[in-house]
């Protein structure tokens, strides 16, 4: 590739458009149309590219999203079929099919986030978390049929992370490795390469990338807020990546992601306020509604999981909110 710029160095973030190289490549920046090339201002730099070199510049994400909407419609509306049809080759056939439609959906919402990181396209940010949604209910439904079998694979999410994983879920998890930039960048790429290659921890690691993308100052995390975030994180699954099963990894991704919408809503620099915002709100997860009593307990349906040959099974949810409310008082 003929690159005749040279990268300067910025200090703050640059709205974007997207550049579609003819070689593939994508390259998010403020894009200025010159005589003979075009100038990307990136978070990295300023990069030039010869005008041959650009198939086409992309302005909105919905020319990279395409028929998304139409895709996911269609795995819902599937997946409502599969309720009523009985148990069998015909149903699982059908659930199959619509997760990799649902798939394909989170793949070009996520990639279109991450070139159009600006807070006006947040909406990205809840779409995504309503495919995350999605696919565990299709995904349970498929399972279903095979609960009890022992011959059904390990469901534990990472069997053997690796190391750069294992630094990634550091830098999440730990204030002061957050607060540097290039870690946080280190650690987005790693959640951003990994999921490729455990695609089982997709959810989760696209959570902590959208998490990653800005600092704990930008975030408005102070005080109860952080404190209350630093307490889920210290909780000691999440500091061990391969021990983790699905419900816990659905868990924490539902959690940051709902975190994140709770922290955008607050629109404050005030703690309590965004503590009250998040317990004012409810939040649709893979399982059900999270909500909060007057207490600040959350109320959330109930994963059921069997422990059966060293795996774990999907075995039911328990969604009665009389039978899981927490006490008022």
């Amino acid at each position: 590739m003929r690159v005749l710029g040279v990268l300067f160095l910025l200090s703050t973030t640059v709205l974007a458009d997207v550049a579609i190289l003819k070689d593939g490549t994508r390259v998010s920046g403020k894009v200025v149309d010159k005589a003979q090339h075009i100038e990307i201002t990136t978070d990295g730099g300023l990069r030039t590219y010869l005008k041959d070199e650009v198939e086409k510049i992309v302005k909105d994400p919905k020319e990279l999203l395409g028929d998304v909407d139409k895709v996911l419609g269609e795995a819902k509306t599937e997946y409502t079929s599969a309720i009523a049809m009985a148990e069998g080759p015909d149903r699982n056939a059908l659930l199959k099919d619509s997760i990799a439609k649902v798939d394909a959906a989170r793949a070009a919402i996520s990639s279109t986030r991450e070139l159009f990181p600006e807070d006006k396209y947040s909406d990205l940010d809840q779409k995504l978390m309503q495919v995350m949604q999605l696919k565990r209910l299709l995904r349970d439904r498929l399972h279903s049929e095979f609960a009890g079998r022992s011959d059904r694979p390990s469901r534990t999410v990472v069997n053997t992370p690796s190391a750069t994983l294992e630094e990634a879920f550091s830098t999440l998890l730990d204030p002061a490795k957050r607060s540097d930039a290039a870690r946080r960048a280190s650690a987005r790429e790693s959640f951003r390469v990994q999921r490729s290659s455990h695609p089982e921890i997709y959810e989760l690691a696209t959570a902590a990338m959208l998490f990653l993308s800005r600092s704990d100052a930008e975030w408005n995390l102070q005080g109860a807020s952080l404190a209350a975030l630093q307490e889920y994180f210290g909780q000691a699954w999440l500091k061990q990546p391969g021990s983790m099963t699905p419900t816990t990894h659905q868990e924490a991704a539902q959690w940051i992601v709902a975190r994140i919408e709770a922290l955008k809503k607050a629109d404050s620099l005030d703690g309590a306020k965004i503590r009250d915002t998040i317990r004012a709100n409810s939040f649709e997860t893979a399982i059900g509604k999270l909500s909060f009593n007057g207490l600040g307990e959350v109320k959330k349906a109930v994963q059921v999981q069997v422990v059966k040959d060293g795996n774990f099974h999907h075995y039911a949810v328990i969604d009665d909110l009389v039978l899981l409310a927490p006490p008022e008082k």
